[in-house]
């Protein structure tokens, strides 16, 4: 062989190397849809050629490490991988940020406007191209009407307070207007005890610490009348009437109701029926305020054995729960609902005592015309003791032409007993027929459809026979609802099965 034909073949070799080498060469990164940077090209993993020829160091994909080569070192900052290993890594970053942007479009339309905080664009992807929320253009910057009771807060203010001692003769505390604010929730009265009783030994009656209010009356600006009852008939509209978790006053923290030295307790008059402000009523005229008159029980009312060194003196305090009046429009310019749901419906509580009974009982409930929540009946003897046997056994309530109710007593205490969280006991005499439980299986449950609607004639009657002949009195505790009338549909119409239900409250747009 020719010098001249061994350079040729010498130069053709050298060629068909450089090619071996560039083919095996991974190819330039490039920027494919998906926005990732990653160099691809390697068929398997990566390995470096510690021997070049013709003194190159090349890295490229091989099918498996051979002696003299090793894999590229894991600190390397540009990784090449393999295609398959690239679609797989891509698929996943994808998923994730699918999912980030599902959780973040979940959270914008939760609080109605773009977060203040965006989620981080991943490494090496597109960034968001315009602003959101607030910061963009008025369409997108539109978010949803925030509700009443997101948009005001609640809170407390003390009220009037007195120092008393019961004693021989009852005492009137009041009419005292009470302090505007906001829309008023409810109420507090706590009373509590500052000079402890002397005397061993005394015992409070049947009633317990309750009848120390002999008599509670709220008033509204126009003077009209919307509670008038006993101490002892609002302790059962706090036990039945749910407007709280754990309703029954007698397990208060603070509650004490077995000394008769010491007593202590807190009853409300609510006027929120719902968590949500519904029912809450406008306390914002200081000149034109609701008022409020107590009466305090004599110690013959209060005590079966009273203390016979000294009476507990008693302090009465008086706490205002409200919802603060809300501004129209949020710090991020959302409108703001600011008056509670349906505001103008009001709820009213009735006590009618010492309504004669015998064994042919016939009871008639004459606080008819609005929705009712509650009726609570409390029966005594002749002896002026509360009991069981002068009620019907059983029990039939007539509602216009219906007899809504056939029931035994101890079904109708059992229903009690199920429909009140915590209940310490159901008190002995006092028998709630209880329409207040909503959707719920509690007391207090959200949603009017519970309540049991009459007009002005409907036929409401508590009918039976005594088990035996027990003659007494029955006192008839009601607690009632007159709707908002914002239209007269809204008003009981018809009365009598199926005549009349009362209208749901419709959500407001874009409202949590």
């Amino acid at each position: 062989m020719s010098i001249l034909e061994k350079s040729r073949r010498s130069s053709q070799r050298q060629v068909n190397e450089h090619r071996r080498v560039a083919r095996l060469t991974p190819r330039a990164a490039r920027r494919s849809s998906h926005t990732f940077n990653i160099g691809r090209g390697a068929d398997e993993p990566e390995v470096v050629d510690t021997n070049p020829r013709n003194g190159m160091r090349v890295t490229r994909g091989g099918a498996k490490p051979v002696d003299g080569k090793k894999l590229v070192a894991p600190s390397r900052t540009f990784e090449i991988v393999s295609e398959r290993d690239a679609d797989k890594f891509i698929r996943a970053v994808q998923r994730k940020r699918a999912e980030l942007s599902e959780a973040q479009r979940y959270l914008g339309k939760l609080y109605g406007a773009e977060l203040p905080t965006r989620f981080p664009a991943l490494a090496g992807g597109a960034q968001a191209a315009t602003q959101q929320g607030i910061e963009s253009n008025p369409a997108s910057a539109a978010g949803g009407v925030i509700p009443f009771c997101q948009a005001s807060k609640r809170g407390i203010e003390p009220g009037p307070q007195w120092t008393v001692t019961p004693g021989a003769a009852s005492q009137q505390l009041g009419p005292i207007g009470l302090p505007a604010q906001g829309y008023l929730r409810a109420v507090e009265l706590r009373v509590k005890t500052i000079v402890e009783g002397k005397e061993a030994g005394s015992e409070y009656g049947q009633n317990g610490v309750f009848p120390i209010l002999q008599n509670i009356r709220f008033q509204d600006t126009n003077g009209n009348q919307l509670d008038d009852l006993p101490g002892y008939a609002l302790f059962l509209d706090n036990l039945y009437g749910g407007y709280a978790g754990c309703p029954d006053p007698r397990i208060d923290p603070d509650y004490e109701g077995t000394s008769g030295l010491k007593p202590s307790f807190q009853l409300g008059i609510w006027r929120e029926l719902a968590p949500n402000g519904f029912g809450a009523i406008a306390n914002m005229s200081a000149s034109q305020a609701y008022k409020l008159t107590l009466k305090i029980g004599t110690s013959a009312e209060i005590y079966k054995k009273a203390p016979g060194e000294r009476i507990p003196q008693l302090e009465i305090e008086v706490l205002m729960h409200f919802w603060q009046l809300p501004q129209a429009e949020s710090m991020d310019r959302r409108a703001q609902v600011t008056v509670p749901p349906f505001h103008g419906t009001t709820q009213y509580r009735w006590w009618s005592p010492a309504n004669s009974v015998k064994q042919a009982f016939k009871l008639k409930i004459e606080q008819v015309g609005n929705e009712i929540r509650n009726l609570i009946l409390v029966g005594e003897n002749e002896s002026k003791e509360r009991s069981w046997g002068v009620f019907p056994e059983p029990i039939q309530l007539r509602w216009d032409t219906e007899l809504l109710i056939i029931a035994s007593q101890p079904s109708l205490r059992k229903i009690m007993r199920e429909l009140t969280n915590d209940q310490v006991n159901v008190p002995v005499g006092a028998l709630c027929l209880p329409w207040n439980f909503g959707e719920g299986r509690f007391v207090g449950g959200s949603g009017v459809s519970s309540w049991l609607p009459t007009v002005t004639a409907t036929r409401l009657e508590i009918t039976g026979t005594q088990a035996s002949s027990t003659p007494g009195e029955v006192g008839v505790f009601c607690n009632d609802v007159s709707v908002a009338e914002v239209n007269p549909a809204l008003r009981p119409a018809t009365p009598g099965p199926g005549g009349y239900t009362p209208q749901v409250a419709p959500r407001v747009p874009g409202a949590q």
